[in-house]
């Protein structure tokens, strides 16, 4: 009771870190790289990116992209704060958003602040959504349709 925990809170440090995270992405890619470390990894659909300057790299070679974040849960970790985000994903202003999953492991840095140790993100395809539509006894709207195609 008596030692108090010397991070600040971690829900405003994650909701201040996706705010500032998404906002420089979506207006000025070119200054988020100062968001992460030599240190840090983005998993970015299955493909890893080593170090600010990488990941930097693989986020400025991206078309331009809208995030409008849906859900974002967020709880403190031995060392920084985890942040969780289902969203959707507007790909060059086309009108068809594309839902997203994106998880940060934000930590402290050296200067007092924050930067993004690791980020995975993973766009979640329409497919994959309808697959887990169906009753409890299904698992996959997918197998079912092929079984009845087998069947014809």
């Amino acid at each position: 009771m008596g030692s108090q925990n010397p991070m600040a809170d971690y829900n405003t440090v994650g909701n201040q870190f996706l705010n500032v995270y998404y906002t420089k992405f979506d207006t000025s890619r070119g200054e988020i790289a100062m968001l992460y470390g030599p240190n840090s990894m983005l998993t970015y659909d299955g493909a890893q990116f080593m170090g600010a300057a990488q990941i930097n790299e693989k986020l400025a070679s991206l078309p331009k992209l809208t995030h409008k974040i849906t859900t974002a849960d967020i709880q403190p970790t031995l060392n920084g704060v985890l942040c969780f985000v289902n969203g959707q994903l507007m790909i060059d202003e086309s009108g068809n958003p594309l839902m997203f999953s994106q998880v940060f492991h934000v930590v402290p840095s050296e200067n007092g602040g924050y930067y993004c140790l690791n980020d995975i993100f993973r766009p979640v395809s329409y497919t994959h959504l309808r697959a887990h539509e169906t009753g409890r006894n299904l698992v996959c709207r997918l197998l079912l349709e092929k079984k009845k195609k087998k069947k014809k």
